[in-house]
This record gives C-alpha cells, structure tokens and sequence, in this order.
C-alpha cells in the first residue's frame, strides 16, 4: 500500500537531542523517512500508519508460511488499516476467523544498526496462543551471516507465570551461527501488567541498542538491561533440529542478563513487526499457551520509529 506522508503533520512520538542519552529518548527526529519513489537510508524514520496503512517505500508486508511452531501464513491481505485510518492512524495486523492467516511487515532495507532506538505503540487482543512483535532480524537467509535478532514480543497468555496476570511483555537476544549450529537464547519474561491487551492502551514500548548493551523500556521505565560479558550458567536447553538451544533467563522486572560477546548482536538487521498464533506443539505452548480461539484477533500498531543517536 502507498500513502502520502506529510511530514508536518506527524505527531512525533520519540526524538533524540543533540548529545542523546539512549536512556532519556522521548521524542523522534525524522530525518529518514522515505517518500514515494524513494528508500529507506537507515536514518531516522517514524512511521503513523495514516494514510492508508503503512509507507510501502520502506515496508514489505510478507506472503509466506514459516513452518512450525507457526500455527498460520503470513498474508499480505492481513496488514491493512484501521477502520477510518486516516482519522486513526492505526495499522492492524490480524489473524482470520480460522487462525490459518495472520501478518509481519519488515523494512525493504537491512539497515538497522546499533547506536539506534527502536520501538513502537501498539497492542493485541487478549488471546491465547498469540504474540505481536517489534523486533530486529538477519540470518544466513536474510542476507548472510549468522542469526542476530532483538525482540519486544507481547504475550498474552505466558504459561510459565506465577501470578494471577500472565501478560508477559518478553525481551530475548538470539544468535545461531550457521542453521546446523547450536543456538543461544538471552531472555526475559517480564511483567509489565496488562495494559497491552487493552484496545486503547497504546503505551510505548522500544529498546535502545548500544555497542555493548540493549536495553528495554515500557513507558517510562526501563524494565530490563542486556551487557556485553560473560553469562550466567545456562538456565535449560533443548534439543531442536539436530542441535542445541542454549537457553539463559531471567524474569526480573528491572534486571540484568550477560550475553556472551560472541552472540552480541552488531550486524546491520532488517527491523520486523509481526502477529502470530502457535501451532500447538508442546514446545510453543509452554512459550505462550494454548490456541484455541475462533474469532478474528487483532493486534493494532498506532506507530512504529528508529531513531539514531
């Protein structure tokens, strides 16, 4: 979809100052948003999702299935705005009535890089069995190299909780080498309430991603810091596809976690955004339960940005 963007009329949801700290970013400067005919140069963007959906120019709606634990295709039929979405500005990503359909967006260009905030404001419908995402990704079929990924996923329904909530607001780093490599998961499961599964809760979420840290913030307050230095004894692992996941968790609001220098992310990435259900196997239940549902659910996005310091 293409929209015209105006670029006076944005209402910036994030901006750096002239001597940024990454831990005190409020409002954005768009200095790279993309025009019509024109792509994205890795500079600062904000996308509002007026004007009918997303900027075309710097996103790719995906038509794809990824396999298992995916429990749906990706379509491109199921990014599309809101109802009245240039009164809005809201991007809806949907799973249909049968759960065989949802959507994921990712930037044109592999251009994300550290010294940057990424983030956004936006929301699902309490389902289990689902997760909505912002998130950076490149592996050795997006571009080569090895798999360096940052997540901000909302989960609904986390079956690990030990508290009435189960909303968990899930932070991971991930590196696998080569596809027949073990690979290394930096995680949290944190709990932040459940704003995020309020239809008009459109609290921000994002991390800021350094040289030798990420660190996540929702609203105001930073809720969970990955270094750079030597890691924890590993919490689990697992077999999966001939190797080993090597899984290191913390769930503590407000703490820290290791990642092993080797398995920092530093690589140019493309930036995601997507929503998904399980397919129900027993491993992507315990992650975030059960799916059961058989009405249409939606996960609304009022803005996506990346800003350079």
């Amino acid at each position: 979809m293409k929209k015209s963007l105006i670029l006076s009329s944005l209402v910036f949801l994030v901006a750096c100052s002239n001597t940024p700290n990454p831990h005190n970013i409020h409002k954005q400067e768009d200095s790279g948003t993309p025009l019509d005919g024109q792509t994205w140069t890795g500079s600062s963007f904000y996308d509002n999702f007026s004007f009918w959906g997303y900027n075309s120019n710097l996103w790719q709606a995906v038509d794809n299935f990824n396999g298992s634990p995916f429990g749906c295709t990706f379509s491109t039929a199921n990014a599309a705005p809101d109802n009245g979405a240039q009164a809005s500005g809201k991007l809806n990503l949907m799973l249909n009535t049968s759960g065989t359909r949802c959507a994921e967006l990712h930037t044109r260009e592999r251009l994300a890089a550290p010294g940057s905030t990424i983030g956004g404001t936006f929301n699902l419908d309490n389902v289990s069995g689902t997760l909505a995402s912002i998130f950076t990704f490149k592996r050795w079929d997006t571009g080569g190299g090895a798999w360096q990924e940052i997540d901000i996923e909302y989960i609904p329904n986390w079956p690990g909780a030990t508290t009435t909530s189960k909303a968990r607001y899930h932070v991971a780093v991930i590196y696998q080498a080569t596809s027949t490599s073990d690979k290394y998961m930096y995680e949290g499961f944190i709990d932040v309430g459940t704003g995020f599964t309020n239809p008009n809760d459109y609290t921000t979420a994002l991390f800021n991603w350094d040289v030798g840290s990420v660190q996540w913030k929702y609203g105001d307050a930073v809720i969970f810091t990955m270094n750079k230095g030597t890691p924890p004894a590993e919490s689990f692992n697992y077999a999966e596809n001939g190797y080993t996941v090597h899984v290191y968790q913390n769930n503590t609001y407000g703490s820290a976690l290791n990642v092993d220098p080797a398995h920092f992310p530093s690589d140019p990435t493309y930036i995601f955004m997507n929503y998904w259900r399980g397919d129900n196997a027993s491993g992507i239940q315990s992650f975030m339960g059960p799916y059961t549902n058989t009405l249409d659910s939606t996960a609304r996005y009022g803005g996506l940005f990346y800003t350079r310091w």
